[in-house]
């Protein structure tokens, strides 16, 4: 207890600190043993106005704010404008006025749904998973480190089913007649993300400081702020060997949208997108025999069931395998590519 007597009163004063605020006064008694009690009763009565305090600071919109300032605004690359982005959107379909002690299960559930009607039926599940992820980052921000009363929520039934994601890939002969429809920068661009696997952003992004010629690797930044070492193989290698270094950026962006379609139209390659380059390392990798963990590892994933969307095109090497184990059925009673469920006679 920290109750004593002034100099010059017969009572005893209290004098202690909740939540970083001072407080002080008199018990209006000269008896110890009632004074402790009156401060019981001082501090009982700080607490639950720190609780009120707090309860009132922080409303939704605020809590937006307070999370961008200290945490968004330091995400790296897309997922910086990404964050940005879903924090509005938060504020959008939900009212910005409700204080985070009253936000429930009610208002992400109404986030979501409102979410569900910018879409087409069936379509948005993983822009509004994304968006999700940044909802609960905040709600959990606001709760552990500004120790703000909140509700619990129950967010893994809020995030949606997602459909399983497509892999599109293009064949050597297909890659090749899309290059012939490219100009010179534009050709060294796709031909390097195919090598390398990398991201449409992390290849434009790509500076010559970034690159170990001596290594023959470069390191870039993921999604998420994570490192990522880049092996680089003799083709890629060879493509950086043709350009100029007269810049900081390797790769030239100008009318890179424009020209990537105008070509995927003048090849007759349809249904195919910039990131489907970065699919079709992995499966070229895949239809090599590469391992799946040497094709995570080449991606950057930190999940191989990310990677294993790639496992199909690999389904010859599993024949193969199958066509490797010892046989228990004598060769006399096995015909050359069947064997029969039944045999006579003994196995071995």
């Amino acid at each position: 207890m920290s109750v004593r007597k002034r100099e010059g009163s017969p009572y005893y004063h209290f004098d202690f600190i909740v939540k970083g605020r001072r407080f002080t006064g008199s018990t209006k008694t000269s008896s110890r043993r009632e004074a402790e009690r009156v401060e019981r009763e001082e501090r009982e009565k700080a607490r639950d106005a720190a609780k009120e305090v707090r309860k009132s600071v922080y409303t939704l919109g605020e809590a937006c704010g307070i999370y961008w300032q200290e945490k968004g605004h330091r995400a790296r690359g897309k997922w910086q404008a990404d964050t940005a982005r879903y924090l509005l959107q938060i504020c959008k379909e939900v009212d910005e006025s409700t204080l985070m002690s009253e936000l429930g299960d009610k208002h992400v559930n109404q986030f979501v749904q409102g979410r569900m009607k910018k879409f087409l039926p069936g379509k948005g599940q993983p822009a509004i998973n994304r968006a999700l992820a940044v909802f609960r980052s905040l709600y959990n921000h606001a709760k552990d480190l500004h120790e703000q009363p909140v509700k619990a929520i129950r967010w893994s039934r809020h995030f949606l089913d997602e459909p399983d994601e497509r892999v599109r890939w293009l064949t050597a002969d297909e890659l090749r007649l899309l290059l012939e429809h490219l100009p010179e920068h534009a050709r060294v661009a796709v031909a390097w993300s195919v090598y390398t696997g990398m991201r449409l952003a992390a290849t434009y992004a790509l500076t010559w400081r970034l690159i170990d010629l001596a290594k023959a690797e470069c390191v870039i930044v993921k999604k998420g702020g994570e490192k990522q070492t880049i092996f680089l193989s003799a083709d890629a290698m060879a493509l950086l060997a043709e350009l100029p270094q007269d810049g900081p950026l390797v790769f030239d962006g100008k009318n890179r949208r424009k020209i990537f379609e105008k070509a995927l139209r003048d090849a007759g390659i349809e249904d195919f997108r910039w990131h489907d380059l970065r699919h079709t390392h992995a499966s070229w990798l895949r239809q090599a025999g590469v391992a799946l963990e040497i094709v995570q590892r080449s991606l950057g994933h930190k999940s191989i069931k990310t990677t294993q969307r790639y496992a199909h095109v690999a389904d010859h090497e599993m024949r193969g395998a199958l066509q490797k184990l010892p046989s228990l059925i004598p060769s006399s009673e096995r015909a050359d590519n069947v064997i029969p469920l039944k045999t006579k006679g003994k196995l071995g």
